[in-house]
Protein backbone atom coordinates (compact mmCIF):
# COMPACT_ATOMS: atom_id res chain seq x y z
CA UNK A 1 0.00 0.00 0.00
CA UNK A 2 2.83 2.47 0.25
CA UNK A 3 3.73 2.39 -3.16
CA UNK A 4 0.52 3.16 -4.05
CA UNK A 5 0.46 6.48 -1.46
CA UNK A 6 3.28 7.43 -2.45
CA UNK A 7 2.08 7.30 -6.19
CA UNK A 8 -1.14 8.61 -5.45
CA UNK A 9 -2.89 5.35 -6.89
CA UNK A 10 -6.04 3.46 -5.41
CA UNK A 11 -6.66 -0.46 -5.99
CA UNK A 12 -9.26 -3.23 -5.79
CA UNK A 13 -9.62 -6.02 -3.48
CA UNK A 14 -10.73 -8.65 -5.52
CA UNK A 15 -11.99 -11.81 -3.69
CA UNK A 16 -11.04 -14.94 -5.49
CA UNK A 17 -12.05 -17.44 -3.12
CA UNK A 18 -14.35 -15.42 -0.81
CA UNK A 19 -16.85 -18.95 0.23
CA UNK A 20 -14.66 -20.90 2.75
CA UNK A 21 -12.21 -18.28 3.32
CA UNK A 22 -8.62 -18.67 2.07
CA UNK A 23 -7.95 -15.30 0.83
CA UNK A 24 -11.27 -13.55 1.20
CA UNK A 25 -11.68 -11.07 4.09
CA UNK A 26 -13.67 -13.28 6.15
CA UNK A 27 -12.91 -16.10 7.63
CA UNK A 28 -14.95 -19.37 6.36
CA UNK A 29 -18.17 -20.55 8.07
CA UNK A 30 -17.27 -22.65 11.33
CA UNK A 31 -16.27 -26.14 10.89
CA UNK A 32 -19.69 -28.31 11.12
CA UNK A 33 -21.91 -25.35 9.67
CA UNK A 34 -24.48 -26.88 7.39
CA UNK A 35 -23.77 -26.29 3.14
CA UNK A 36 -24.42 -22.55 2.10
CA UNK A 37 -23.80 -21.16 5.56
CA UNK A 38 -22.52 -17.60 5.58
CA UNK A 39 -18.67 -16.94 6.29
CA UNK A 40 -17.28 -16.23 9.62
CA UNK A 41 -15.93 -13.29 11.20
CA UNK A 42 -13.85 -10.19 9.27
CA UNK A 43 -10.30 -11.16 9.88
CA UNK A 44 -8.61 -8.38 11.59
CA UNK A 45 -5.42 -8.07 9.78
CA UNK A 46 -6.94 -7.82 6.41
CA UNK A 47 -9.33 -5.06 7.44
CA UNK A 48 -6.42 -2.94 9.15
CA UNK A 49 -4.88 -3.17 5.34
CA UNK A 50 -8.36 -2.86 3.53
CA UNK A 51 -10.14 -0.12 4.87
CA UNK A 52 -7.78 2.59 5.46
CA UNK A 53 -7.55 6.51 6.35
CA UNK A 54 -7.72 8.13 3.02
CA UNK A 55 -8.98 11.29 0.91
CA UNK A 56 -11.89 11.47 -0.69
CA UNK A 57 -11.93 14.50 -2.02
CA UNK A 58 -9.40 17.39 -2.03
CA UNK A 59 -9.55 20.79 -2.70
CA UNK A 60 -7.33 21.92 -4.92
CA UNK A 61 -4.44 19.64 -5.77
CA UNK A 62 -3.19 16.21 -3.54
CA UNK A 63 0.99 16.43 -3.19
CA UNK A 64 1.09 13.53 -0.82
CA UNK A 65 -0.46 11.31 1.66
CA UNK A 66 0.49 8.05 3.58
CA UNK A 67 -1.40 5.57 6.37
CA UNK A 68 0.22 3.19 8.36
CA UNK A 69 -2.09 0.48 9.87
CA UNK A 70 0.40 -0.32 12.44
CA UNK A 71 0.37 3.57 14.27
CA UNK A 72 -2.59 4.46 12.83
CA UNK A 73 -1.13 7.78 11.52
CA UNK A 74 -2.17 9.25 8.78
CA UNK A 75 -0.73 12.35 6.64
CA UNK A 76 -1.47 14.43 3.69
CA UNK A 77 -0.27 17.30 2.17
CA UNK A 78 -2.10 19.76 -0.57
CA UNK A 79 -2.14 22.63 -2.63
CA UNK A 80 -5.02 24.82 -2.10
CA UNK A 81 -6.91 26.26 -5.46
CA UNK A 82 -5.94 30.05 -6.50
CA UNK A 83 -9.32 31.68 -6.20
CA UNK A 84 -10.77 35.15 -7.53
CA UNK A 85 -9.23 34.47 -11.22
CA UNK A 86 -12.66 35.96 -12.74
CA UNK A 87 -12.79 39.34 -11.30
CA UNK A 88 -8.92 39.89 -11.09
CA UNK A 89 -9.49 40.77 -14.71
CA UNK A 90 -11.82 43.84 -13.76
CA UNK A 91 -9.25 44.95 -10.41
CA UNK A 92 -11.62 43.33 -8.15
CA UNK A 93 -11.90 40.09 -7.44
CA UNK A 94 -14.62 38.45 -5.63
CA UNK A 95 -14.62 37.25 -2.53
CA UNK A 96 -14.58 32.97 -3.49
CA UNK A 97 -16.33 30.62 -0.74
CA UNK A 98 -13.73 28.63 0.87
CA UNK A 99 -13.68 24.73 -1.20
CA UNK A 100 -13.48 21.16 1.25
CA UNK A 101 -11.48 18.51 1.10
CA UNK A 102 -12.56 15.21 2.53
CA UNK A 103 -10.95 12.45 4.67
CA UNK A 104 -12.84 9.71 5.70
CA UNK A 105 -11.62 7.24 8.61
CA UNK A 106 -12.98 3.91 9.00
CA UNK A 107 -14.87 2.68 12.34
CA UNK A 108 -11.36 0.06 13.63
CA UNK A 109 -9.46 3.48 13.70
CA UNK A 110 -9.22 4.25 17.27
CA UNK A 111 -7.80 7.22 17.03
CA UNK A 112 -10.00 10.45 18.71
CA UNK A 113 -10.74 13.44 17.09
CA UNK A 114 -8.35 15.49 19.11
CA UNK A 115 -5.79 13.74 17.33
CA UNK A 116 -6.74 15.91 14.22
CA UNK A 117 -4.95 18.84 13.49
CA UNK A 118 -4.94 20.50 9.96
CA UNK A 119 -2.61 23.46 8.99
CA UNK A 120 -1.50 26.13 6.66
CA UNK A 121 -4.25 27.03 3.64
CA UNK A 122 -7.04 24.89 5.69
CA UNK A 123 -8.98 24.89 8.77
CA UNK A 124 -10.77 21.80 10.70
CA UNK A 125 -14.67 22.17 9.54
CA UNK A 126 -16.23 19.31 11.13
CA UNK A 127 -16.47 15.53 11.62
CA UNK A 128 -19.16 13.82 11.21
CA UNK A 129 -19.76 10.51 12.74
CA UNK A 130 -21.90 7.96 10.35
CA UNK A 131 -23.71 4.92 11.29
CA UNK A 132 -21.41 2.57 10.96
CA UNK A 133 -19.00 4.20 12.76
CA UNK A 134 -16.51 5.60 10.38
CA UNK A 135 -16.08 8.96 10.43
CA UNK A 136 -15.63 11.68 7.53
CA UNK A 137 -14.30 14.44 7.95
CA UNK A 138 -14.61 18.19 6.51
CA UNK A 139 -11.70 20.48 5.74
CA UNK A 140 -12.16 24.09 4.80
CA UNK A 141 -9.21 25.17 2.10
CA UNK A 142 -9.04 28.64 1.55
CA UNK A 143 -8.68 29.50 -2.12
CA UNK A 144 -5.41 31.04 -1.80
CA UNK A 145 -3.02 28.54 -3.46
CA UNK A 146 -1.43 28.01 -0.56
CA UNK A 147 -0.19 24.47 1.20
CA UNK A 148 -1.99 22.77 3.59
CA UNK A 149 -1.82 20.08 5.89
CA UNK A 150 -4.12 17.28 7.84
CA UNK A 151 -2.76 14.65 9.69
CA UNK A 152 -4.43 12.27 12.19
CA UNK A 153 -2.44 11.10 15.19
Amino acid sequence: MGEQDAHLTSSTFWTWKERGGGWSLFDGPPPGAPVGAPNGPVRPDYLEQLSRVLPLATAGRLDSFAYNTTTQVFAMSATAPAGGVDGAARGTPPPTPPASSLVYIPAHVARPDSDLAVGGSARLAGVERQPDGSRLVTVAVRNDGGGYTVRLG
